[in-house]
């Protein structure tokens, strides 16, 4: 079988520097257990997933009660948009439980990558927008952890986008993770990142912004600007970072004045 990958963390420095995220602590469950209400309970729900892969459903829909739904870090993230809540981190460590079960000195994972991709897919369908947070926190875990097989990433590109048309600024921000920021493809990746400037949330949510930002992007972040002082409405101070440093409240650089809108949104499931 296809087993989702259970080692390596070559690309986990590239979060940025600061208190940790959901993602990166699902990894470390010792790291996580002070963050949560109840660790005890996280403890033996992921053996229970770890040995029967139809106990996560259940898991998944209790972590908010049990683990406690408050940011991980109240004083940077009061709203945990950006580092996520105790409940995200809880739920991406049961898909991390289900992906690796340790038996003796080997690493494996407990189900199958396609059986592991429609299961996430479930959980994220039938979901409420805590619950699909999970499921992308989760698949941003094993990104960071290794390179995923092409069953998880075909099954987690349209959920990422789903979570991108969302409303919900949580659920914007998951979408536009570790996940996301790898396996998006440009154009859905730029209008990510601008419907969260659009939405006030910080760019400090979006993986691999440094590495992904590009020339069309700055373009877009330009016409972006320019709209907005056209309207009278104030620049927000993350135009700043996609338009190369350019210090807020300054005039942004002449451009094209085509107006480049993100993708409409559709009603996602509560």
């Amino acid at each position: 079988m296809t087993d989702v990958p259970t080692g390596g963390a070559a690309s986990r420095a590239q979060d940025p520097p600061g208190p940790a995220r959901a993602h990166a602590l699902a990894l470390d469950p010792a790291a996580l257990r002070p963050f949560l209400r109840d660790p005890d309970w996280l403890d033996a729900a992921r053996d229970a997933v770890a040995a029967d892969p139809a106990a996560l459903p259940r898991r998944f829909a209790l972590a908010g009660r049990r683990a406690g739904r408050g940011p991980l870090h109240p004083v940077a993230d009061p709203s945990g948009v950006v580092h996520g809540t105790a409940d995200d981190a809880a739920r991406a460590a049961l898909v991390v439980a289900l992906a690796t079960v340790a038996t003796g000195e080997i690493t494996t994972s407990a189900i199958a990558a396609p059986e592991l991709a429609a299961l996430l897919t479930t959980l994220y369908d039938e979901g409420d927008t805590a619950e699909r947070r999970g499921v992308l926190r989760g698949l941003d875990a094993l990104a960071v952890r290794g390179t995923l097989p092409e069953p998880l990433v075909t099954a987690g590109i349209p959920l990422a986008e789903d979570a991108l048309r969302a409303n919900d600024t949580s659920l914007v921000a998951a979408g536009a993770g570790p996940f996301g920021g790898r396996h998006l493809d440009a154009h859905t990746w730029r209008h990510a990142v601008l419907k969260l400037v659009f939405l006030g949330v910080p760019l400090d949510a979006v993986a691999h912004l440094a590495e992904r930002a590009d020339a069309e992007l700055a373009r877009m972040a330009r016409d972006l600007a320019a709209e907005r002082r056209a309207a009278g409405r104030d620049v927000p101070p993350d135009l700043a970072r996609l338009l190369g440093g350019l210090p807020a409240g300054a005039v942004p650089p002449a451009g094209t004045s085509t107006t480049t809108n993100s993708p409409a949104p559709r009603t996602t499931k509560e």
